[in-house]
């Protein structure tokens, strides 16, 4: 996990899986709950972008998490500080979920929310471990840099997504204000 800092602490892809796959079965049903509490909680304030809003806490807090796991000096402490990523990025998927659902009329929300799930599947579950197996053959050349590249995968992506729902806010609320008018 942390091949950087400690080459010689390795687990076996099984251990791995086990160790990580017992922390998320745990951590992430509370941030699913989490996220829609906090979203219910937004919504009672008046914040007409609380599903939105809810998104951005998440990334927010998940994405230090995602930059520092792979820096941790032995694998239980990097599985620890990723089941809390795991938990703040589980704050998010049903509030955004219910954000599309807001903004959509009802004749289309069938058809947008299979699109929203093709795309998110295709791009997330496709593209994603194609490109990472071709960035860490290609720029991070092979497993003993696969935690840097984690590192800087995070500390880009993280603030450019945390940068893109934050300014959509305004634009959301409109929608969401605007469709309160539908029939």
């Amino acid at each position: 996990m942390s091949d950087i800092l400690h080459p010689h602490v390795r687990l076996t892809a099984r251990a791995a899986g086990v160790l990580q796959g017992n922390h998320v079965i745990c951590t992430a049903p509370f941030g699913l709950m989490l996220g829609s509490a906090l979203s219910e909680w937004f919504t009672k304030k008046g914040y007409a972008d609380a599903n939105m809003r809810v998104t951005l806490i998440a990334i927010i807090a998940g994405t230090p998490c995602a930059i520092l796991y792979p820096l941790m000096p032995t694998p239980e402490l990097a599985v620890a500080v990723l089941s809390l990523q795991w938990f703040c990025a589980m704050l998010s998927p049903g509030p955004q979920n219910a954000a599309l659902q807001i903004i959509t009329p009802n004749q289309m929300r069938g058809q947008v929310t299979a699109l929203f799930l093709f795309v998110f599947n295709v791009v997330g579950f496709g593209a994603g471990p194609t490109w990472w197996a071709l960035l860490t053959t290609t720029c991070f050349r092979g497993e003993s840099l696969a935690a840097l590249f984690v590192v800087c995968v995070s500390c880009v992506l993280g603030p450019l997504a945390a940068w893109i729902v934050w300014s959509g806010l305004k634009g959301y609320a409109a929608s969401v204000k605007q469709s309160a008018d539908w029939v």
